[in-house]
């Protein structure tokens, strides 16, 4: 076979150089027809570089058309890099391109009809070639050997395949045979050891011996035959089909698997769904109708199949709405009304690639951004809306024109601007299709892959808008023009709906939190929580509030699954809520009853105090009687505002008055208090006494009315009472002044009944808090009468002056150290505290002081000083023992406690060998002297010790006194060591 092409070749050559021939711009033309004046292109195989032939040639002032590429017209060229061919070429005879190994792109026209004999043969630099569909015939080995072609698109003109066409395309990875094609012929695909698989139309009727012989990576084949097509055992020879997958139409399995050869494949069954649409960029498009929105977003996976210059994506058209979103040149670029490049990448595109594309635009700020696998690539602030209207074509701008040539999937076109974040949150996923803003949504999964597919001519729009798109000039089979399998969004993989929550979430303030719960959406498999609405990193351990200080605080909460999708962002508002401190009493009806039964003191001694705020310059506050409310008469005790005066009046059968001569209705917090002995009673408002009274007569009662009189029924008080204390003894003055801005602990002597009005929230819903609770032992609670108990009147409310002493719950305890011991840990445990301050008693001759410990001390080590541990460690621990500690604990509003004194004792000392009260030193500090005073006159030894354990001083003497000299010693804190018969006593000085 190989001689009889040869022989024929160089015949016709010979026959060729004896005709009329010329050169223009470097290449030969024949004469073909000199009547029609046609030339063909012959014996250019010197031509180097880039060829673009011209449809017309001159030559002795005679218009030439050129109609073909004649026999081995660059044959064996290694100087020939790629060709355009003109489209008034009809025909490429035999071995035209034949070995030109250094032919990288050749551009064949639409006006060609037949392509010869091995005219492309070994043309191993080719990677991509499509034979446009006016093709009609190949001649034998037309493309064998091309071992670099790994694309190519075959003329859906071609009837048959003829022998050993595409034989030896060694990187051929699919083949797509058109549905024009009814013969195959010998070998016409053998050796194509890269195929991994091809698709057999319905139309073939023969296929000739070994066609996919040595086709080693052979493991899927489709067809599309409803009855089998006998074929020949060696048509698959030397390819493993045992391994490979049939693809056979529905419902014909059964037939496939009694059929000699087809049987032999390992698995037999029904195509893939498609997932995607496969676009030729000849003449396919799809056309969505008007549904483009001023503002929008147009999202879409897609993967280019070759660099072409007007490849749209998602576009309009000149007349009905000029906007493009498209791959001019392989590079991603969208704009408007001619300025189609407004935004654009850097990089193009690479081929066989999958990308998330987006374009957004904002018609209020005219801008236009461009993203690129989710990220921000480039933003135009000058972009003017489109004109002409609002039509959207898939894969093309106008109709069949600047096509798409590749796949597309998953578009999504919007009439809201998207964030980074939405795009990203959803763009690996398939929609739900009811998402807000989303006005179409084609998902792509009709159609079965690279099958025979004519049925499915629509793109359904997955939202009930119904915006469905119409397939134009689509082939629907084979492995192009059609719908196909393999993008990247799995089908069936549904961005999760939104997580939902129980919002918003109250605490109280200084409430032990716990974590933040949601209920997980559909299809979401783990819930992520964010601290913004948009932006930052989600974390999948749920966050816990804190609750140290009061307001509101949101979080928010996506569902989201394994492919990194998720749900719009759900708000978790958490509601701190400060507790209430106070009762607000509304003027009108409302007031606190509350029976303490008879009222017994100590000889007639008693203390009550309380605090109030008002504006109200006439109204009772307080009220002390043997009748509680509703009733009236009895002995009555009632302190009032009159005119804004405060009023202390007592009635028992006589009427009795303090009155104050300043008003205090002035809107601010007063505490006012009241001491009753057998003989007086004494009116303070803000520890100041307002007056006295004499000339009352004492009696038993029983019953407090805050807000109200029995007496005077109907003069109700208006504004903020708080901290009502009930003393069945005298106070001092002194002793109330102390305390009177501070929580008491509710436990000290002498207080049979203590209201804080802590309870319920700051002007919330409190109405399940009718109670005023007594912090003491004796439970005098009280009830509120027709208290609204919402929002800020009526109501438990915040703000009053009163501070919270800290409760101490563990007391420190005394320490025992050995000689293995390195450290000393005292702790102490409470609640309100706001600050803590260990201390040291340090000794002198009246009596010692404490003195604050700080962590710069050392030798020993103290640490934790202004916390609730302390820590003394390291070496001189023995300086330590007999010494006494203490922490003083501060709260709010300066109130404080401080904790049980505690010791440090030495397990090798019994406690009668240890000096405690024997010695004492004296004056501590010091600027010079310090006198060491004994108990009586004995034998003594005395060593003084610095801070790093150095002994300074050693004495032994007699007597009752020893005067210490640190006038030549630094500034600092030293140890002194009285030793008396084996009794140790150990003081730290300070030297300053």
């Amino acid at each position: 076979m190989k001689q009889f092409y040869f022989t024929f070749f160089a015949v016709l050559f010979i026959g060729m150089v004896s005709a009329q021939t010329f050169q223009e711009g470097g290449v030969n033309y024949y004469v073909i027809s000199a009547a029609d004046s046609t030339v063909g292109v012959v014996s250019s195989a010197s031509f180097e570089g880039a060829l673009v032939v011209p449809p017309t040639v001159n030559n002795a002032s005679v218009d030439y058309t050129v109609i073909a590429i004649l026999d081995s017209a660059f044959e064996n060229s290694t100087t020939l890099t790629s060709i355009e061919i003109p489209n008034t070429v009809t025909f490429i005879s035999n071995g035209a391109f034949r070995y030109c190994t250094n032919l990288t792109s050749v551009v064949i026209p639409n006006s060609v009809t037949s392509i010869g004999q091995l005219a492309f043969n070994a043309c191993s630099s080719l990677t991509s070639m499509v034979i446009p569909d006016s093709v009609t015939t190949i001649g034998i080995g037309g493309f064998a050997g091309c071992s670099g072609l790994t694309s190519l698109t075959i003329s859906n003109s071609l009837t048959s395949l003829s022998v050993n066409v595409f034989a030896g395309c060694t990187s051929l990875t699919s083949l797509d045979i058109p549905n024009s094609v009814t013969s195959i012929g010998q070998d016409a695909i053998r050796n194509c050891s890269s195929l991994t698989s091809v698709t057999i139309p319905s139309s073939v009727t023969s296929i000739s011996n070994t066609v996919f012989q040595d086709c080693s990576n052979l493991n899927t084949v489709t067809v599309d035959w409803s009855t089998p097509l006998a074929i020949n055992a060696n048509v698959f020879q030397n390819v493993n089909i045992g391994s490979a997958t049939l693809y056979v139409p529905v419902g014909t399995e059964a037939l496939y698997q009694s059929e000699p050869v087809w049987q032999n494949f390992g698995t037999i069954g029904q195509p893939q769904a498609a997932t995607h649409l496969n676009f030729d960029g000849v003449d396919d498009f799809i056309d969505c109708g008007n549904i483009l929105t001023e503002s929008y977003t147009k999202e879409a996976w897609i993967s280019i199949d070759a660099i072409n210059q007007t490849s749209n994506i998602i576009s309009g058209s000149d007349s009905s709405g000029q906007n493009a979103f498209w791959v001019p040149n392989g590079v991603l670029s969208a704009g408007h009304n001619g300025f189609w490049n407004a935004v654009e990448d850097s990089n193009v595109l690479s081929v066989n690639t999958w990308y998330h594309v987006v374009v957004s635009y904002d018609y209020a700020t005219q801008t236009l951004k461009l993203y690129k696998d989710g990220i921000l690539i480039d933003s135009n602030n000058n972009v003017p809306a489109p004109i002409n209207g609002n039509d959207i074509h898939i894969g093309s701008y106008n109709d069949a024109s600047n096509l798409f040539n590749g796949s597309i999937d998953e578009v999504r076109i919007w009439n809201v601007v998207r964030t980074e974040e939405q795009i990203n949150g959803s763009k690996n996923c398939e929609l739900q299709g009811d998402e807000t803003g989303l006005i179409a949504y084609y998902n792509f999964n009709e159609g079965l892959d690279a099958n025979e597919n004519a049925a499915f001519t629509t793109l359904n729009d997955a939202t009930i808008n119904a915006n469905n798109g119409s397939l134009t000039n689509f082939a629907l089979t084979g492995n192009t023009s059609n719908w196909l399998a393999g993008s990247l969004v799995e089908s069936g993989s549904i961005v999760p709906s939104e997580a939902s929550v129980s919002s918003p979430v109250n605490y109280t303030q200084n409430d032990s939190a716990t974590p933040l719960t949601a209920t997980l959406g559909a299809n979401g498999s783990e819930l992520l929580w964010y601290t913004a609405e948009t932006g930052g990193v989600g974390s999948a351990i749920a966050p816990t509030p804190s609750t140290m200080t009061s307001g509101s605080t949101s979080y928010w909460v996506t569902s989201a699954n394994a492919n990194g999708c998720e749900s719009e962002r759900t708000e978790l508002v958490v509601n701190v809520i400060e507790p209430a401190t106070h009762l607000n009493f509304d003027g009108i009806d409302d007031y606190v009853n509350i029976n303490i039964g008879t009222f017994t003191t100590q000889n007639f001694n008693y203390t009550h105090e309380f605090w109030f705020k008002t504006t109200s310059a006439n109204s009772t506050i307080f009220n002390f009687s043997d009748t509680g409310m509703p009733n009236s008469g009895g002995f009555n005790k009632t302190i009032y505002l009159q005119n804004g005066n405060l009023v202390s009046y007592v009635y028992n059968n006589t009427e009795n008055y303090i009155t104050s001569t300043a008003t205090f209705n002035d809107n601010n917090w007063h505490h006012v208090t009241e001491i009753v002995t057998f003989s007086e009673r004494s009116l303070y408002v803000d520890g100041t006494l307002i007056g006295t009274d004499t000339s009352f007569s004492n009696q038993n009662f029983g019953y407090i009315v805050l807000g109200a009189s029995n007496l005077t029924p109907g003069v109700y008080f208006e504004g903020e009472i708080d901290e009502v204390r009930i003393w069945n003894t005298a106070l001092s003055i002194d002793d109330v002044n102390t305390t009177g801005n501070c929580q008491l602990q509710g436990d000290e002597a002498n207080l049979l009944a203590y209201y804080q009005f802590n309870q319920g929230t700051d002007a919330t819903d409190n109405t399940s808090v009718t109670t005023l609770i007594d912090a003491t032992a004796n439970a005098y609670n009280g009830n509120l009468i027709n208290f609204s108990l919402t929002g800020n009147t009526s109501n438990w409310l915040a703000g009053s002056p009163i501070g919270a002493a800290p409760i101490v719950t563990m007391q420190p305890q005394d320490q025992t150290i050995t000689e293995t011991d390195t450290a000393v840990v005292f702790t102490v445990s409470a609640s309100n505290v706001t600050s803590y301050q260990w201390e040291v008693f340090l000794e002198d001759g009246e009596g010692g002081s404490w003195m604050p410990l700080d962590d710069s001390l050392t030798n020993p080590d103290v640490s934790g000083s202004t916390t609730n541990t302390l820590t003394i460690s390291g070496d001189n621990l023995s300086f330590i023992v007999g010494l006494q500690f203490r922490v003083v604990m501060n709260g709010t509003a300066s109130c404080n406690v401080i904790s049980n004194e505690v010791t440090v004792t030495d397990e090798t000392l019994s406690v009668s060998t240890v000096l405690i009260n024997e010695v004492k030193v004296f004056p501590n500090p010091t600027t010079d002297n310090v006198k060491i005073s004994l108990s009586k006159v004995q034998d003594f030894e005395i060593s003084v010790y610095d801070l790093n354990g150095r002994l300074l001083l050693n004495s032994k003497n007699r007597g009752d006194a020893f005067l210490l000299d640190l006038t030549s010693y630094q500034n600092g804190i030293y140890i002194i060591k009285t030793k008396i018969d084996q009794k140790e006593a150990i003081n730290r000085v300070i030297k300053h």
